[in-house]
């Protein structure tokens, strides 16, 4: 395989995002879609990395560039030729054009990732952050997340903070790799997807150059996705819900250390998302639709009304 044919190779497509912000939902959507494929978690910044040390090693000592400027660029080239080889062969497999990876891991390798793929797109998604920690909280539970392993080592037996310092450093480097790429970059929020799918899909697709059908919307969980790493839960879903939204006001403001409250607050501003106040653990959520959060507020003066009405009430409405 030639350089003439890496250049008539489309363009790939990268979601980034930190774990549980919905990557593998917005997979399973750009999946469904007939011209892009989108496997499960690839890890393709920890495989470009690898290729990187062992063809410096080998390719980058035999190539005969002058500078190590150049033998990157080498390098770079033969990364992308062999990423692009074994891309072909699936994409050819399922019919298909183009190729989109989800690993939330690649934002520690967002450098890389753009300086072997510089035409690539990026599709930057963004979650609450209180509601990302109720998600890793729960998920605890079915799969441990590699990306918090030192997070969790950091703060031992508080992992509320270890998981808001964990969505505070992604989210930063999301944004700074967003601010400098911003022609090629795309921002996404979760909630959009779920609360305003075709408005919020029509928009994506039309930045990857694709047209959109609704009949999309009705096929992402009928159709057969490739399994591998990702959220194992979304292989029992039947449709996008908004179920998940709003979690997050279950975290007392309590469990938040100040420092780490304060840079939320600010990325959570910087985002356009409702901040943290000092009233979180007496208001509803903020997701909560205003006539319905004055309702709530009410029902829930004694603990005696907690269980004869709000949660038969909440029940129900799920």
């Amino acid at each position: 395989m030639n350089m003439a044919y890496q250049s008539q190779a489309t363009p790939p497509v990268f979601i980034f995002s930190c774990a549980r912000a919905g990557s593998t939902l917005l997979r399973y959507i750009i999946d469904t879609h007939p011209a892009i494929c989108s496997p499960a978690e690839m890890q393709m910044g920890e495989l470009c990395q690898k290729l990187f040390l062992s063809l410096q090693a080998t390719l980058g000592q035999v190539c005969g560039a002058d500078d190590q400027e150049e033998r990157d660029r080498v390098v770079h080239a033969e990364i992308r030729r062999i990423i692009y080889e074994m891309m072909e062969k699936y994409t050819t497999a399922k019919g298909k054009r183009m190729w989109c990876e989800k690993t939330p891991w690649n934002l520690n390798y967002l450098d890389l990732l753009q300086a072997i793929f510089p035409d690539a797109k990026y599709i930057c998604l963004y979650r609450n952050c209180m509601d990302v920690a109720a998600s890793c909280l729960e998920n605890i539970r079915l799969r441990f997340a590699d990306e918090l392993f030192q997070y969790y080592k950091k703060y031992p037996g508080d992992k509320v903070s270890a998981v808001i310092d964990y969505w505070n450093d992604e989210t930063k480097k999301l944004l700074a790799f967003e601010r400098e790429h911003a022609e090629s970059c795309f921002r996404i929020k979760y909630e959009w997807v779920v609360q305003e799918p075709q408005k919020t899909l029509e928009q994506l697709f039309a930045f990857l150059s694709l047209s959109f059908e609704p009949d999309l919307l009705n096929s992402i969980f009928s159709i057969q996705h490739d399994e591998g790493f990702g959220d194992p839960k979304i292989m029992y879903s039947k449709s996008i819900n908004q179920g998940s939204i709003g979690t997050g006001s279950t975290i007392s403001l309590s469990q938040i250390q100040e420092p780490l409250l304060k840079t939320m607050n600010s990325l959570l501003e910087e985002l356009d998302y409702p901040t943290v106040g000092p009233d979180w653990d007496s208001a509803p959520s903020p997701y909560l639709k205003s006539e319905h959060a004055s309702a709530t507020s009410k029902s829930i003066s004694t603990t005696a009304e907690i269980f004869a009405s709000y949660i038969p009430r909440q029940l129900e409405s799920q």
